[in-house]
């Protein structure tokens, strides 16, 4: 019984969309912060302006990103199971979405307008050049990813709460 019951569970977390989106998160998570922490130092130099504030800020969101999608990855799972209300899970996931957009977001800012004013100033090595790059791109794909998640979240918070629940639904 208790294995049809998980394999029933797993199925229902397999056929849904934001499993896939957060699977994605994960890897651009893991990305954005590996590239920085690898490549993202000249003997002790950001490459981004020389700026320790951005690749610190680089490896932080990327690190945030990988941590946020793996917890909303076990509360996909956990609220497949029913261990947790549909509308807080629903909350948590809005959210944690709305957050991690915001600060993907503004990483993305940040490390593309410090690549702006080092790029054709300074002769890096490609890979340096192909890790700032790829970080900055990967930044703009978890912001893209992140919404898509939150927008997500919304639909599913306004579907739980078109059953009469006691909370409004969202506008």
């Amino acid at each position: 019984f208790f294995s049809g019951f998980i394999r029933f569970a797993m199925s229902s977390v397999l056929r849904n969309p934001a499993f896939y989106v957060r699977l994605l998160e994960v890897v651009s998570g893991i990305i954005i912060f590996a590239v920085i922490a690898d490549n993202g130092k000249i003997e002790g130099h950001c490459v981004f302006n020389d700026k320790d504030s951005a690749c610190n800020y680089g490896i932080g969101v990327g690190v945030l990103c990988f941590v946020g999608a793996l917890m909303m990855l076990a509360l996909d799972i956990v609220a497949s199971l029913g261990n947790i209300a549909s509308r807080t899970y629903s909350v948590i996931d809005i959210a944690v979405s709305s957050l991690l957009a915001l600060l993907a977001f503004v990483g993305f800012c940040f490390l593309a307008d410090e690549w702006r004013k080092v790029d054709g100033k300074s002769d890096f090595e490609s890979k340096y050049k192909n890790a700032a790059q790829s970080a900055i791109a990967f930044l703009f794909f978890s912001v893209v990813l992140w919404i898509v998640s939150l927008i997500l979240a919304v639909l599913r918070h306004r579907k739980d709460g078109s059953g009469g629940g006691s909370s409004p639904a969202l506008v």
